[in-house]
């Protein structure tokens, strides 16, 4: 679903006003420590990407808090027993095989690459839930 593009344009730097007083810098992602998925690469400026994995992340169901401006808490509720009312709005999951259906917590932080201008990396983290679970979401994310 996420899909990395073209940079429209590249990261703000800081400026000086009208004054001459230098402006607080812009925020910048912290740098990628870690396995790098290649697929998880981009050259999108930050506030693009986070814009369309923020709205990625919605269109699956789950519950997204962002903690900063880089990195997004996501939650996936637990399947609810069948005979519920649903409205086909809520979070996606897999077949059995491949999801379990419970609850899982992941953060999905967008992070710089060492050495690369403007080159950034979605990391995808599970904080809470079974891995096979977690893995479904992933790829779901991935694709």
């Amino acid at each position: 679903m996420f899909r990395p593009g073209p940079a429209p344009s590249p990261l703000a730097t800081p400026t000086t006003s009208s004054n001459g007083a230098k402006a607080t810098p812009a925020p910048v992602p912290r740098l990628h420590n870690g396995p790098l998925d290649k697929t998880l690469v981009t050259t999108v400026v930050p506030s693009v990407t986070m814009a369309s994995v923020c709205a990625v992340l919605k269109s699956m169901g789950l519950e997204v808090q962002m903690e900063t401006d880089f990195k997004f808490r996501c939650v996936r509720a637990r399947r609810r027993k069948a005979g519920g009312a649903g409205d086909g709005a809520g979070p996606i999951y897999g077949a059995a095989a491949q999801d379990g259906g419970d609850e899982v917590r992941f953060s999905v932080e967008l992070t710089r690459l060492d050495g690369l201008k403007d080159t950034y990396a979605l990391d995808i983290r599970r904080l809470k839930g079974r891995l096979r679970t977690y893995q479904f979401l992933y790829d779901s994310i991935r694709t």
